[in-house]
């Protein structure tokens, strides 16, 4: 088939949430289908990964989406009722591209990352379409509605109920959705109670995210993530105020490392707490995790499944968690990872595995057979590619 695929931002590298998600569907469908790829940038550096996609790709067509541009198209959305999202994505470049190809080639199916690019082809009936969601975007900026102070509150809280009505749309116009976890897919049905959503979860690279040989360095622990996304900023910020001075307190000579690129400015100020490094990007951040004893998620706001545990536990890195952090995953806790609420039951937690290295070796072993039972990327992705051929 010709599949013309649409993503929000560029699948390479692999490096973060929902790009991981998206180049490993692009390189499982490029096996056996012909792909054309539309993307936009969102740093001008990132045009040196473009090659790397033509290797799966017939076609790339990749437009910079330029920050002040998009800003300004957020207040047009503002004045027009329709959800920020949408503005914040909206170009006539994307939308001619699109155009283009689906003239030039015979486009068998159209292949939708994320609600926000659906916008290019939601008039097209003669083609079937499949959408990934991943997450229900509407629920998370509720959520962030009930972290912000006004007027953001009252503006985030807007956002969440003009995206669900979007979703809406998207959910009875498109032949298959799919989303990432059996939460998001709850969370659907009560916008269209009657429509059917395919669950597909997140996998890992468990070749890429071996275990360290050597056993991670004494009293270190480590969070990954992208530091300029609210709940990662949001979840640090709370981690090394309410948590942190408690492990101090018992480990003295604990060290974190915040590992992630663009760290907002509230970011940055952490690392002038005692014991506490912030690296800012880095080209690979299993040193970081080999290096750790520990990978604490303390996120009091999460989508989807987080691929920070996953990888961490393909790594056989203990881990300690939020409840909300672990939505999606099939971990039993105490047993394959940690989940701790309040502040203080999780310090006791990680201070615990810190000073007990047959725990830390044993939720390893366990950890990483979890990850090599469950989350290989071939099976969900083979229900994606039968999705796409049953759509027509």
């Amino acid at each position: 088939m010709e599949i013309l695929y649409l993503a929000h931002r560029l699948p390479y590298p692999p490096n973060k949430g929902e790009k991981i998600r998206s180049f490993h569907q692009i390189r499982h469908l490029a096996r056996n289908h012909t792909l054309h790829l539309v993307s936009f940038i969102d740093r001008q550096e990132d045009f040196q990964h473009v090659d790397a996609l033509r290797k799966y790709c017939a076609t790339v067509d990749a437009v910079y989406r330029r920050p002040f541009r998009s800003l300004f198209r957020c207040m047009w959305s503002l004045a027009s009722g329709v959800p920020l999202t949408l503005g914040y994505f909206k170009s006539q470049e994307i939308l001619g591209r699109v155009q283009d190809l689906i003239k030039l080639y015979e486009i068998d199916r159209i292949m939708v990352f994320s609600s926000c690019m659906v916008q290019y082809v939601m008039d097209y009936s003669g083609i079937p379409k499949v959408v990934d969601l991943v997450d229900v975007d509407s629920e998370k900026w509720t959520k962030y509605s009930e972290y912000k102070p006004f007027p953001l509150s009252w503006l985030y809280a807007l956002e969440g109920n003009r995206l669900r009505r979007y979703e809406k749309a998207i959910l009875e116009g498109f032949a298959h959705c799919v989303v990432v976890s059996e939460r998001e897919a709850t969370l659907c049905h009560r916008i269209v109670p009657e429509k059917t959503v395919s669950v597909i979860p997140n996998g890992v690279d468990i070749e890429y995210y071996q275990p360290s040989p050597n056993g991670g360095q004494p009293s270190t622990l480590v969070f990954t993530g992208a530091m300029d996304y609210f709940p990662n900023v949001d979840g640090m910020i709370y981690f090394c105020r309410e948590i942190f001075p408690k492990i101090q307190k018992r480990v003295p000579q604990v060290k974190l490392y915040i590992v992630g690129r663009d760290p907002k400015g509230s970011i940055k100020e952490l690392g002038k707490i005692k014991g506490i490094v912030v690296t800012g990007e880095v080209d690979d951040v299993r040193p970081y995790l080999h290096a750790a004893s520990v990978c604490v998620v303390p996120l009091r706001i999460a989508c989807g499944i987080q691929n920070k545990i996953l990888e961490a536990m393909a790594m056989g890195l203990p881990v300690v968690a939020t409840p909300s952090a672990i939505q999606g995953i099939c971990a039993v806790p105490d047993r394959d990872l940690f989940v701790e609420g309040s502040p203080e039951k999780f310090a006791g937690r990680v201070t615990s595995l810190l000073m007990d290295e047959d725990l830390r070796r044993h939720i390893s072993g366990t950890a990483r057979r979890l990850v090599e039972r469950n989350y290989s990327w071939d099976h969900p992705l083979q229900h994606l590619e039968r999705l796409l051929e049953i759509s027509g």
